[in-house]
């Protein structure tokens, strides 16, 4: 059923931002400022894409020389480049593509970080409802939840997980005067860019989804402008081993042909934002990006898969997703691993067609520079064997040529 049967624009609930002016104001779509197609980084982003590597072994695998050939059948590839590199840069990213954004793509994975922002967005609200930030007490808390519930009510929305209301208590607390995450929502969370386990990523985004509601999180993401009623982007209505979204007698809602989709533009302007310190609001981002980051490996982790030199990699983030690509990109770029920091999320379906992404922000040392930049890359595939273990080959080209070809681009650029 679409969307708006569901959830039309009665039943939208109130949200929350700050704004350029730092005022708190109802949530609504932000401007990233991009400077589309600058001819510098274009003439690099094209030059890498179309650049012959015969000998790169993860493309040579796939029976390709370039990164371009990836967008041919029986392939898609949807590709973004977006530098935000310096203050003149972060304040107007130089953005450059392979596509023009008008198709939606299950998102697989990627779309797992709907459940973060909304979980970050459901904290500010209730915030905004408390008034202030510190100085918290319970009573202030519950009597927040109570307001919020009358509000929930009064737009219809059911009181049951996954398809109703969030459910407050399990989600946030009060912690010396603050409003913090219940420990073990936010260990949930921290689960589903940390784990090493596909299976505990996969439940701790379904625990999110079921404690917020998919309700709430549509209403987060349409009034945020990373997803559109008509033009999609990022939405979530099933997966994850959270039920599909019943929406009572009216039945099943999905928003276009996928249950969990994305479009290059919506993670284009979810990382953006965020590296703008503008997801919501400034602290806000920085907790998102926070989680977005992974942990740090332990000294058991260390020592099993960096024997030789395991004290070196202690403090690095390198759980799950990012722990995949913190552990390659160093060494393709011949730098070390404390000068390099990533921030995002990969998706990846196992399927006819298939599925691999990757939505990421890094930040790096390069000498006397920091380079800061965006890659949205975002791959679909008829064949399974490009999706599949051992070596998911689509997932292992992305991170092992795509990403530092972009990196060379970025070094160039500035």
């Amino acid at each position: 059923m679409a969307l708006s049967k569901c959830l039309d624009q009665q039943r939208l609930l109130d949200h929350f931002m700050v704004d350029n002016t730092g005022a708190t104001v109802p949530l609504a779509p932000k401007t990233t400022n991009f400077t589309s197609d600058p001819p510098n980084l274009r003439a690099l982003f094209d030059v890498e894409l179309n650049r012959q590597r015969p000998n790169e072994s993860a493309l040579t695998n796939l029976g390709m020389n370039s990164i371009a050939d990836l967008a041919t059948s029986p392939h898609s590839l949807k590709l973004a480049l977006i530098d935000v590199t310096g203050a003149t840069k972060l304040a107007a990213p130089e953005f450059v593509s392979n596509h023009t954004d008008t198709d939606r793509i299950a998102a697989a994975s990627l779309g797992k970080i709907a459940a973060i922002y909304a979980a970050h967005q459901l904290k500010f609200d209730v915030q905004t409802k408390i008034g202030k930030s510190t100085g918290i007490a319970s009573s202030d808390l519950k009597q927040a939840f109570t307001q919020l519930r009358q509000q929930w009510s009064s737009k219809k929305i059911p009181t049951t997980e996954l398809h109703g209301q969030p459910q407050l208590e399990k989600i946030l607390t009060v912690s010396n005067g603050q409003l913090t995450f219940e420990q073990e929502f936010a260990n949930r969370m921290q689960d589903i860019t940390s784990s090493t386990s596909g299976s505990v990523m996969n439940a701790g985004a379904g625990f999110l989804f079921k404690s917020i509601g998919y309700p709430y999180v549509a209403s987060a993401l349409l009034q945020s402008g990373l997803c559109d009623r008509n033009n999609g982007g990022l939405f979530v209505s099933w997966g994850y081993s959270a039920a599909k979204w019943q929406c009572g007698t009216d039945g099943l809602v999905k928003l276009g042909s996928f249950w969990q989709e994305i479009t290059l533009t919506a993670a284009a302007t979810y990382l953006t934002l965020l590296a703008q310190r503008n997801l919501i609001s400034g602290p806000a981002s920085d907790e998102i990006k926070n989680v977005l980051h992974g942990k740090p490996i332990d000294e058991h982790y260390a020592k099993q898969y960096h024997a030789a030199d395991w004290q070196t990699w202690m403090g690095v983030y390198t759980g799950g997703d990012i722990g995949t690509l913190m552990d390659v990109l160093p060494g393709i770029l011949n730098v070390s691993p404390s000068t390099v920091n990533v921030y995002g999320k990969h998706g990846l379906l196992e399927s006819v067609p298939g599925f691999a992404h990757e939505a990421v922000l890094v930040e790096r040392d390069a000498g006397s520079r920091q380079l800061r930049y965006i890659v949205i890359c975002l791959v679909k595939t008829e064949t399974l064997k490009e999706v599949s273990q051992p070596n998911y080959p689509l997932l292992d080209t992305i991170v092992k040529v795509v990403i530092p070809a972009m990196d060379f681009a970025i070094q160039t650029n500035n």
